[in-house]
């Protein structure tokens, strides 16, 4: 067997170190002016920037301290410099106080929005083309008051030389009062007598603006501004007793309730303004409103309870009759019975039972129940039922 020379091999030996000799010294002075080419060109998508953007930081826009309430709009524009499409998959604001809208800038100035029946393919820009990035910031939404507030918004692309790009925007929203709790809500109230409830009003420091008075009330609506008894030098507390006056009608209801407010140096400021929300019912009601009857899992009879309720102050009354009137009414029967009813008999809340006493003739059915009430404003009162599966 034959071996190459000894000399030939330290040749062999010396190529690689000559190469990595080139890449320490001379190939670092043609590296350099390529990235900085590189860097020059950019890629993917590119900020345009816009009046007051900082060229250092243009994914980040500031807006400043706004007062509670306030509604903020700011656009982010984005070119495409790289030489293919760049798909635009999805947009994430990371805050529930932000709305993020994309349009795509068409050649005569207007917007095109973004494709809404295609998943993860919010648009697709060609090289050249540029898209607006709208955000909508409700400061309601923006839960931690008088603090620093950076939310961010995360595009995804399918560029290969930016494929993510985030968005920065910081606040602060300026709340001169605290709330507690954040509304009135007085859930279900009776329509012949109305409801009332109450908050607490704080005034939030350094900077103490003051409550002067009510403002107009809407039609069916009273309210009443106190100074707390809790007041002090280093705050103030109000409260304030507000509703809905009687007969109500029936159904949702909502108000404002606006308070005059002045700033720190005795100017007028925005108004403060309470929600007051509640739903009127009948006085008197049943629940669940419709009963469904079904077999008894074991045999036997079946059996579906409801609720009748007086829903006034010191509302009391008799169940005085009932009836059954509808298909299989005669396999069916009712009971009525009083929660700790008073000596006369008479009870604020009834359990209203329905009950087979025979295996009904008809696999369904269906009827209504005809309760007697000693109630003169509600002498009667009818619940529909239904009998499934038998």
């Amino acid at each position: 067997m034959r071996f190459p020379p000894l000399r030939a091999l330290w040749a062999c030996a010396l190529v690689p170190i000559a190469l990595l000799g080139a890449c320490d010294g001379q190939l670092d002075s043609t590296l350099e002016p390529v990235v900085q080419t590189v860097q020059e060109k950019g890629g993917g998508l590119q900020f345009r920037l816009t009046e007051g953007q900082d060229p250092a930081r243009p994914n980040y826009h500031d807006f400043g301290t706004v007062p509670e309430g306030s509604i903020l709009k700011h656009a982010f524009i984005l070119e495409n410099t790289d030489p293919r499409p760049v798909e635009v998959q999805k947009i994430d604001p990371a805050c529930g106080c932000t709305v993020a809208r994309l349009g795509k800038e068409l050649p005569d100035g207007t917007l095109e929005p973004a494709i809404s029946d295609q998943p993860n393919r919010l648009m697709v820009l060609a090289p050249g083309e540029a898209m607006h990035v709208a955000l909508t910031v409700d400061s309601d939404e923006v839960r931690q008051k008088n603090r620093d507030k950076l939310f961010m918004v995360r595009i995804t692309t399918d560029s290969v030389t930016n494929p993510f790009i985030t968005l920065e925007c910081h606040l602060i929203v300026r709340q001169h009062f605290q709330i507690a709790p954040q509304a009135i809500d007085l859930g279900d109230v009776p329509i012949g007598g109305g409801g009332e409830g109450l908050v607490t009003i704080k005034s939030i420091g350094p900077i103490f603006h003051q409550l002067v008075d009510l403002g107009p009330l809407p039609d069916g609506v009273f309210a009443e501004l106190q100074v707390s008894p809790l007041t002090t030098d280093d705050f103030y507390i109000w409260t304030l007793k507000a509703g809905f006056e009687a007969p109500m009608d029936s159904g949702r209801k909502a108000a404002e309730i606006h308070i005059r407010t002045l700033d720190s140096e005795g100017q007028p400021a925005p108004d403060l303004v309470v929600n007051l929300t509640a739903t009127a019912t009948e006085d008197i009601r049943v629940y669940p409103p419709k009963l469904i009857l079904r077999p008894a899992p074991r045999g036997g009879n079946s059996v579906v309870h409801a609720e009748l309720a007086a829903h006034l102050a010191g509302q009391r009354l008799n169940v005085i009759g009932y009836s059954i009137l509808g298909s299989s009414a005669d396999d069916l029967t009712v009971t009525a019975q009083a929660f700790q009813p008073m000596p006369d008999g008479t009870s604020s809340r009834w359990d209203i039972s329905l009950e087979t006493r025979t295996t009904p003739r008809e696999s369904s059915f269906s009827g209504t129940i005809i309760l007697e009430l000693d109630d003169p404003s509600t002498p009667r009162l009818e619940i529909p039922y239904v009998g499934l599966g038998f």
